[in-house]
């Protein structure tokens, strides 16, 4: 029995859902890179001059996901 391509299954409908949400954070990201350019520059600069680099990475991909 073959699986109708119209099925929602619980692993398509977690990827579309991120997918959305990666969307979201992009065009926020690219909002704030247009008209708060002096605060997105504040918070790369703070986290490129951080002690620790590959901490602070980490902190910000994590709070991403």
């Amino acid at each position: 029995m073959e699986k109708s391509s119209n099925t929602i299954t619980f692993k398509k409908s977690l990827k579309d859902s991120s997918l959305a949400a990666a969307t979201l954070l992009v065009l926020r990201m690219i909002h704030k890179l247009l008209f708060n350019y002096a605060e997105t520059k504040n918070y790369f600069h703070q986290l490129f001059s951080a002690d620790n680099l590959v901490l602070a990475l980490f902190v910000s991909i994590s709070t991403v996901i």
